[in-house]
């Protein structure tokens, strides 16, 4: 009963049932602004459950209420709203409470906040085939599937644009790459307002790690007449010049 009727209000000004809703659900029922599994009784405030944060409703879609109820787990879930959550978490790390939420990763929240990630049974299609949008029916008691982020591009760009078709063939990053430069970004507690200053940091910082360089086909990497590129140095130089160790 943390999150009381005055947070809920803050960000639901219509009052009841603030950030919960019934409608697609057929048996479960909204209480105080937030969902109760039967072992946390119906009463708010809850004298035997914490409260698992959701910022909104149809983020989780039931799963994660059915979760909490099918794995028995003493956790109430309320409807904080996306701007109520980012807030409330701001503030919950700040005064080391301790606190459980729903979030997607990788996300500039997370690279700001760290937290850690709580691990449920793996997803399963048993699992998923008991799933309900109402949680008091669902059976779902594991984790959600990943999402795979998947590239498309126009099917005449190796032609039209080859040099582009090779760079969005090539380039390839892992959830840490992204955290990375999402942490260039202010909301990921970086100095960059934009997403442009952020790219370019992160760029600058990863070139030995990420090696982004190879995802560029370039014909001459020194255009510059009396330039030549010399990978050892790892960038151009002059024709005939001595780099520092060599000898003359």
């Amino acid at each position: 009963g943390s999150y009381g009727l005055h947070n809920l209000s803050t960000y639901f000004p219509g009052g009841d049932p603030w950030g919960c809703s019934t409608e697609e659900w057929t048996v479960s029922n909204c209480n105080t602004g937030r969902w109760y599994p039967p072992q946390c009784g119906d009463t708010f405030p809850s004298e035997t459950c914490s409260e698992m944060l959701l910022a909104q409703q149809d983020w989780s879609g039931g799963w994660f209420e059915a979760v909490a109820k099918n794995l028995g787990l003493n956790l109430s879930s309320v409807y904080t709203s996306y701007e109520g959550q980012l807030a409330l978490v701001e503030r919950l790390y700040a005064e080391r409470q301790g606190f459980l939420f729903y979030w997607w990763d990788p996300d500039p929240l997370l690279v700001r906040f760290p937290v850690t990630e709580v691990t449920l049974p793996r997803h399963s299609r048993r699992c998923e085939g008991g799933y309900d949008d109402d949680p008091a029916l669902s059976e779902v008691d594991c984790e959600l599937s990943t999402v795979e982020v998947e590239k498309f591009i126009n099917a005449n760009m190796p032609v039209t644009d080859p040099d582009l078709f090779y760079l969005w063939d090539s380039f390839w990053l892992e959830n840490g790459d992204v955290s990375e430069l999402m942490g260039h970004h202010r909301l990921g507690g970086g100095n960059h307002s934009d997403m442009y200053g952020a790219a370019c940091g992160w760029l600058r910082e990863s070139v030995d790690t990420v090696r982004w360089d190879q995802w560029l086909r370039v014909h001459d990497r020194c255009p510059q007449p009396g330039l030549s590129w010399d990978e050892s140095a790892g960038g151009c130089v002059e024709v005939g010049e001595v780099k520092e160790g060599e000898p003359p």
